[in-house]
């Protein structure tokens, strides 16, 4: 695919976080100043919000929905995928309050897999929603585990914390949908959809 480069476009679609601004800009050899810069708000509309699937619980007061997948056993991976089909992703817990709101979802006895990792810098704990580091986590005491397998996030059946586990053990999982104040879904970015089983 060949273009002319006097007249070459890119469109820049830009939004993190799920961000409420989307910047567009187009660019030529004509205009290279940042006049053509754009910001729209992109605030859901009544289309864009749906009601949650089935089986997650809402948690407006920290804007998301949480679902425990208890009779599931995947590995980490595998249930960082499951979640993509419900467009949701693996529960990331970064606050005590987030913690007991998982707390009271799952059941007694399950250590599900959550979303923290390590798999790209061992000294390094990430979030698997926007691949950014997260510090200051709700860790149980000892950990997280220095071993050279412990890569994965989950957290202690019994409510001590977070705890590092190698991404192999087969568990439960958590996902995580984001919602508004009012408890619906938002709709999911269609920018961002992939086949998660690919």
């Amino acid at each position: 695919m060949t273009h002319d480069k006097s007249e070459e476009e890119m469109l820049v679609l830009s939004s993190v976080d799920r961000s409420p601004f989307l910047a567009c800009q187009l660019m030529c050899s004509a205009n290279s100043s940042n006049e053509n810069l754009t910001f729209v708000q992109n605030t859901p509309s009544s289309e864009q919000l749906l009601a949650l699937p089935t089986g997650y619980v809402a948690f407006p007061d920290i804007g998301v929905a949480y679902k425990s997948y208890k009779a599931d056993r995947v590995t980490w991976n595998e249930a960082r995928k499951l979640c993509m089909l419900d467009d949701a992703t693996l529960a990331v817990i970064h606050s005590s309050r987030m913690h007991d709101h998982v707390m009271s979802v799952k059941s007694w006895s399950n250590s599900p897999h959550l979303g923290h990792h390590r798999l790209f810098d061992r000294g390094e704990w990430t979030n698997v929603k926007n691949g950014r580091p997260m510090s200051l986590l709700p860790w149980a005491p000892a950990e997280p585990n220095q071993g050279p397998t412990f890569n994965c996030g989950s957290m202690w059946h019994d409510g001590r914390g977070l705890v590092s586990i190698p991404c192999d053990e087969k568990r439960s999982f958590i996902c995580e949908i984001p919602i508004t104040k009012d408890g619906r879904q938002i709709s999911p970015n269609p920018y961002l959809r992939i086949n998660p089983l690919s």
